[in-house]
């Protein structure tokens, strides 16, 4: 229970409605009277997981009747599992971890992209954990969706690919305005590369039949 990763923010273990040990970032959250923790998303996500780490989001999707331009939190996530107790199987018990999402920051800050683009991922229940921009739920819809959507003044589309380990899926959005702007000016520089290309054969051309000409005409001469 001793962690030096400072992207860990909180940690508890709790079993039938008591707190066994936590070690937490803001105490006063978790142990207000307005908290219960069976009415926490975290809490249904891990029952429903029934031993499978799930991930749930801080903050939960806003429905659709919501306007479609808020912003969703990515700030942080939550990593959760059931911890079946095999003398007493009737026990509730689970484990519970607060992660900030800066590992994914920092992994993804090193890979560059030939495009203009951005990363999401989702849960198993199509639910926001990560997003390495900030995103709308209008955007995250139509990542969903699969389809080209209208985002930040841009055109976009997306590739989705499921996690084998982990019930995650990343989306990988990237700007067709971007794209179509980095192939106007492939087929720019292609253009002048042919334009001088001609240029070049049309000078080697005069210069070689100007030869060709002045040896002829010597010839004519004599």
């Amino acid at each position: 229970t001793t962690y030096s990763h400072s992207d860990i923010s909180d940690l508890i273990i709790w079993s039938d409605g008591q707190y066994l040990y936590y070690s937490l970032y803001n105490e006063l959250w978790y142990f207000s009277n307005r908290i219960v923790a069976e009415e926490q998303l975290w809490y249904t996500h891990a029952i429903t997981g029934n031993g499978k780490t799930v991930f749930t989001p801080v903050a939960p999707m806003p429905d659709s009747q919501e306007p479609t331009d808020i912003l969703i939190d990515t700030s942080s996530f939550y990593v959760t599992r059931k911890i079946t107790n095999l003398r007493q199987p009737e026990q509730i018990s689970l484990i519970l971890l607060n992660m900030t999402s800066r590992p994914f920051d920092e992994h993804l800050s090193g890979i560059e992209l030939l495009y203009d683009s951005f990363v999401v991922i989702t849960n198993e229940c199509d639910e926001l954990i990560y997003a390495s921009k900030d995103l709308t739920v209008g955007a995250l819809r139509n990542i969903l969706d699969g389809g080209d959507f209208q985002h930040g003044g841009n055109l976009w589309s997306s590739i989705s690919s499921d996690l084998e380990d982990f019930p995650l899926t990343v989306h990988v959005a990237y700007s067709l305005d971007d794209i179509s702007r980095e192939a106007a000016s492939l087929i720019f520089y292609a253009a002048g590369i042919y334009a001088l290309c001609m240029l070049l054969a049309l000078g080697l051309f005069l210069y070689y039949n100007k030869w060709i000409s002045h040896s002829a005409g010597m010839l004519l001469t004599t």
